[in-house]
Formats: structure tokens, sequence, C-alpha cells
């Protein structure tokens, strides 16, 4: 188990935001009561925004969307509760962070492979944006790695 001294369990980078592995697997491992997704472009989907919170509700969590310049107001607003933080982005990610969330660790899992990226490990796939996001993270003191499930080996990055 993780061991945090703020309501933020954890951050995750996952292209795939909101799916099985995280409301039920990351979730449980963690004990986050609330998924706290900060992406604007999700915020324009509505039938996304469903579909996560279909599966977020099934595993027995609450999922809030949000503007990545809105999450210390939905942070502020959440009580006793243990949050867990997915972003779709290395960038994303780093825009929380220049928020001054308080984050200490994050995890990366999946990074579609597009033009341009290359295999950094497992299914992670990343530019050189990508790589410069994750130095920059590092350079703020936050532990960042890669890990696909809570019971895998950790890759520093």
């Amino acid at each position: 188990m993780i061991k945090v001294k703020n309501k933020i369990q954890l951050t995750r980078v996952d292209n795939r935001l909101v799916h099985g592995q995280i409301a039920i697997i990351w979730r449980a491992y963690l004990r986050a009561n609330v998924i706290i997704v900060p992406d604007d472009d999700v915020m324009k989907n509505k039938m996304i925004m469903a579909l996560m919170k279909m599966t977020a509700k099934s595993a027995g969590a609450k999922v809030i969307f949000c503007c990545v310049n809105d999450i210390k107001q939905e942070l502020d607003n959440i009580n006793d509760e243990k949050v867990f933080i997915v972003c779709k982005t290395p960038q994303i990610a780093k825009q929380i962070v220049d928020k001054e969330i308080p984050i200490v660790e994050i995890s990366v899992g999946n990074m579609y492979n597009t033009n341009g990226k290359k295999l950094l490990a497992s299914n992670v796939y990343v530019d050189d944006n990508d790589l410069e996001d994750i130095k920059y993270i590092k350079s703020k003191g936050i532990n960042i790695y890669i890990q696909d499930m809570p019971n895998t080996k950790k890759i520093k990055l």
C-alpha cells in the first residue's frame, strides 16, 4: 500500500483513463473512494464520461470529471475521501503539478503507440515531449515510475 499524507492516494498516467483495471484493481489497491479525471477534451464528450462513470460505479467508486484548471477546486470540495487522479498524458500530469496539487508520486501505465513514439517499457510509448514532461515532473521532487499493476515491479523513470 502506498502511504501518503494527503487525500491523494496516487496519480496515474494512463491513456485509457477509467477502465476496468483502473476502476477495479488500482482503486481497490489504493482504497480510493473517488477517481478524478482532469481532462479538457473528455469534458466535451458526454458519452465517454457516461461510460467511465458506469465503469467506476460498478467498482464502487465515484468519478469526477473536470477541466485541468478546475482540479484544485474539485479537490477542495472533497472531504474525508481517498482520491485517485488519472491523467491521459504526462503533459496533463505536468499541468497539475504546476497547479501545486500535493502529488507525492505518479505511476505511468498504458501510453499508446502513435506516430513518432518509441517504446520506453512495457506498454509505454513516448515522444520527446513526453520525456520532457516526465523530466520536469521529476525535477519537482515527485517520484515517477512505470508500473503496470500494483503487484508488479516499479521501473524508475
